[in-house]
């Protein structure tokens, strides 16, 4: 269970002297039902902007200085700041300045609805991310997917592991690219996970018309994290393991530039699938190795 609510940070004396600075930003925060009370299992700030006095001292001799600085608060975004122009600092794809969004399609979504552990995002990429993603991933070396002696359809192209249906192992596959790893970062972030726990990537390619059945990823991954790109398709859900002619139980439409993580109870005690979509996709999942 999640629940949502809107912080400000300020101190009242301070402030009418111009002295301070206000975070505006959201609480997330997971509540967990412990020996018939409830408790707080975990709890994150999630920074839209910055306001205030932007002349304090130690932010004033950071910037005369013309050093980066990166500020987090309680585990939320990071954000950068260079000289005195303030202008964002720009890392392959993506960039960040003082100034950032925040999801609200997220944070006023109904996630009581969908399974626990279970957590989307409709607007993950910015418009610049997903053009500059777009732009490396059509140059990919991608292959059909191959379980055993069939090929799928989609086709893909795996980092840091890949997995052989026909000996039930994990094997080696090239590191993950450059251009991936800011998003593995941003992923790692929005999740909650450290960057290096994001051991391995498959980039997958879904021609209109392709589907990926129902299904749980193999036993070697924990978390997993799914980023759409330039087509829209459904995934559906449905427990592990199914009753007979049980179809989906839940469905979530990702759109373009969303993204998806799936750990807990969805992970293990559901299935889901992904519909045949209507028009040229991509996706980009990661996964955490299990320990």
């Amino acid at each position: 269970m999640r629940c949502y609510g809107i912080a400000f940070h300020y101190r009242d004396a301070a402030a009418a002297a111009g002295k301070s600075r206000t975070f505006v930003g959201s609480y997330e925060l997971e509540l967990l039902m412990q020996a018939a009370a409830w408790r707080i299992g975990m709890a994150r700030f999630n920074l839209k902007f910055i306001d205030g006095n932007r002349e304090l001292d130690a932010l004033r001799a950071a910037l005369a200085r013309g050093a980066v600085r990166a500020c987090t608060v309680a585990r939320s975004r990071h954000y950068w700041m260079k000289g005195n122009s303030r202008a964002p600092l720009r890392h392959g794809c993506f960039s960040r300045g003082i100034l950032t969004r925040v999801n609200q399609r997220e944070l006023f979504a109904a996630p009581a609805a969908w399974p626990e552990g279970f957590r989307y995002a409709p607007e993950f990429l910015t418009a610049a991310q997903h053009e500059c993603l777009l732009e490396q991933i059509r140059a990919l070396p991608f292959e059909p997917a191959q379980y055993r002696e069939w090929h799928a359809r989609r086709r893909i192209v795996s980092f840091g592991g890949r997995y052989d249906f026909s000996r039930h192992e994990l094997q080696a596959a090239p590191p993950l690219p450059q251009f991936l790893e800011p998003l593995r970062a941003e992923v790692a972030d929005w999740a909650g996970l450290a960057v290096a726990q994001i051991a391995q990537a498959i980039v997958a390619e879904y021609q209109p018309g392709a589907p990926l059945g129902w299904h749980r990823d193999v036993p070697q991954f924990e978390h997993v994290i799914g980023v759409s790109l330039q087509g829209h398709a459904r995934l559906r859900l449905r427990p592990w393991p199914p009753k007979p002619r049980e179809r989906t139980a839940h469905a979530v439409d990702l759109a373009p530039r969303s993204a998806y993580v799936m750990r807990d109870a969805v992970r293990w005690g559901w299935q889901h699938a992904v519909s045949p979509p209507k028009e040229l996709r991509y996706s980009i999942t990661f996964r955490t190795r299990r320990s």
